[in-house]
């Protein structure tokens, strides 16, 4: 059941019986306007999961939530296209589990509203050594992500394919950026997304809906608020000439990546080809690259692909000699040339989809995948049931899997070679 709250604040409640605990998920989503937007949202989220008014300190947090018989709780955030979410997530035991404490979820919702609503602010704005501890983590951590080279490699992809500097930064932010954020900076980022984000509640496991819909009105009060737009898509202008890029650093296995652009819609039947497509060319055990580029081949430590629809790429991942990159450049676009010109078999066609929907039905085991899929639905304003993306994953065919290869444009390589190695520049 769907039901909104007020003006920009959505409920979504999904009853199953499926778990043994009930997951709580409150959403606040915004348009991307600037990577140092991301890097303050990020670091805000990780000051939200930690401390409020009433539970100051990590350490207050946690007895609270063993109160709650043992609760999860946490932040975090994603990108979806042109929209930057933030998640509080908090999963509880299904009070039918917990005879003794039957009203259980609105007690869990009593401390989302304190953990949302009630903030650890002093005269307008964060208490300063938690801004540098939780700056500092995020610090570290952004550092760690760019030690790791194939991590490295795929950043600076993003920077050589996107235009917007939003689209190439990290979901997180750019550690540069973080370094900026300070307590007011934060207090300013926090009633914006209290007060101007749109707001998707979504809550699952063994519940009744009215009585859901009444305790979430009352604990969570928010205001109303702008909707957004229902178009989240990021559209990147093609580029007629495509820019390769050699970055040299102290690696023993080079990267090299490349950047398609797929101008294909989320949820029209282009786009299941289009999923199907990936899943033939790198996104699964049985794609063109792994069997060919990486086994037979010989050519990569790894060959894979991901498709990001809300962002129109797919993004081919390589770890090889960097003597190799131009024999492997000219392989990963023969395997997508192969798709293009119908070169699929009947039989492999058929177990790349069979093994895409058992993946997906796979991830329906997870209990936050409903309300992540919930969620997008809500973002993009469609509605898919779980049925009829099979049905649709199914229906796809040879020919319009040959279709969505066609669209696929190469904009931009990287490769991320030794020091000495000898690629060419």
């Amino acid at each position: 059941m769907r039901r909104r709250l007020t003006t920009g604040v959505h409920l979504m409640v999904l009853p199953t019986s499926q778990f043994k605990t009930i997951r709580v998920m409150v959403s606040f989503a915004t348009k991307i306007i600037s990577p140092e937007q991301l890097a303050q949202r990020a670091l805000l989220a990780n000051i939200l999961e930690v401390s409020s008014m009433r539970y100051p300190t990590q350490r207050a947090v946690a007895r609270a939530l063993a109160e709650l018989y043992g609760a999860n709780f946490g932040t975090t955030v994603v990108r979806k296209g042109t929209r930057h979410v933030i998640n509080f997530i908090l999963t509880i035991p299904a009070p039918q589990f917990i005879p003794e404490h039957p009203a259980l979820l609105t007690a869990g919702l009593d401390f989302l509203r304190e953990m949302i609503f009630h903030p650890l602010l002093q005269q307008g704005h964060f208490e300063d050594g938690m801004v540098e501890q939780q700056r500092q983590i995020l610090d570290d951590y952004l550092t760690g992500m760019v030690d790791d080279k194939q991590t490295l490699a795929a950043q600076r992809l993003a920077e050589e394919y996107f235009n917007d500097p939003a689209q190439q930064v990290d979901p997180l932010g750019a550690v540069t950026d973080v370094r900026m954020q300070n307590a007011m900076t934060l207090a300013v980022a926090y009633q914006q997304m209290l007060t101007a984000d749109e707001v998707f509640i979504g809550v699952t496991g063994a519940v009744d809906e009215v009585p859901v819909i009444n305790a979430v009105a009352e604990r969570l009060p928010f205001d109303p608020r702008c909707p957004l737009e229902r178009e989240v898509t990021y559209h990147q202008p093609e580029r007629a000439i495509v820019t390769d890029r050699v970055l040299k650093l102290p690696v023993s296995q080079a990267k090299f990546d490349l950047a398609f652009r797929l101008p294909i819609a989320y949820g029209t039947p282009d786009y299941y080809a289009a999923v199907v497509m990936n899943g033939l060319f790198g996104g699964t055990a049985l794609s063109y690259l792994f069997t060919t580029v990486r086994e037979q081949a010989s050519l990569a430590y790894y060959a894979n692909s991901t498709y990001d629809v809300f962002r129109q790429t797919v993004i081919v991942e390589t770890g090889i000699e960097a003597k190799n990159v131009t024999v492997v450049r000219n392989k990963v676009l023969t395997q997508l040339h192969r798709l293009q010109t119908g070169e699929i078999s009947s039989a492999r066609l058929d177990q790349v989809k069979a093994t895409l929907i058992n993946d997906y039905r796979a991830n329906l085991d997870l209990q936050g995948t409903p309300l992540n899929r919930e969620l997008t639905c809500q973002l993009i304003g469609q509605s898919v049931s779980v049925a009829k993306v099979i049905r649709r994953i199914e229906a796809v065919t040879k020919q319009a899997v040959m279709q969505s290869a066609r669209k696929c444009q190469l904009q931009a390589t990287i490769l991320l070679k030794g020091a000495t190695g000898d690629a060419p520049n």
